[in-house]
């Protein structure tokens, strides 16, 4: 007889759920586009094929979700924060996307490419230092605190 430990099942639907989460799905081009603008991204080329290439440098937005270690939501990180030793930190988000829909005007998971790179900068007795993590649509990155970033 075999016996599942219900923490174990409880687990193991935590993580298929927050795979499904992060499953980029399909949806209409000018929805997505909207969206992305709305979010403070720019247009920096258009192509006659309709292949979109967008740009975002600046204060990290909604268009990235991010969870402490410990935590299991993901949610928008504040712009800049103050840690328990007194450093200050500010967080920073720079993103190249390219959107190539389909035909149809449908935007597929693999219609999207790029790169979203998450900066968080502290400044601690009076000394600046960086840590970045990078990832694509439908990937994730996490900092060496555990703090796991991932596109919306």
């Amino acid at each position: 007889m075999r016996r599942t430990h219900p923490a174990a099942a409880a687990l193991a639907a935590l993580f298929l759920s927050g795979c499904a989460e992060m499953a980029a799905r399909t949806v209409p081009a000018e929805a997505e586009l909207t969206r992305l603008q709305a979010l403070g991204f720019t247009t920096a080329a258009t192509s006659r094929s309709g292949l979109q290439v967008l740009r975002y440098s600046g204060p990290v937005t909604a268009a990235v979700a991010c969870r402490s270690a410990a935590g299991s939501s993901y949610d928008t990180p504040p712009t800049a924060r103050v840690r328990g030793d007194g450093a200050r930190q500010r967080i920073e988000l720079d993103a190249y996307l390219m959107l190539n829909p389909g035909a149809d005007g449908q935007l597929a998971p693999g219609e999207r490419d790029g790169i979203y790179v998450v900066t968080i900068v502290t400044l601690a007795g009076g000394r600046a230092s960086t840590e970045s993590v990078s990832f694509g649509p439908g990937g994730s990155g996490t900092f060496r605190s555990g703090m796991t970033c991932r596109p919306t």
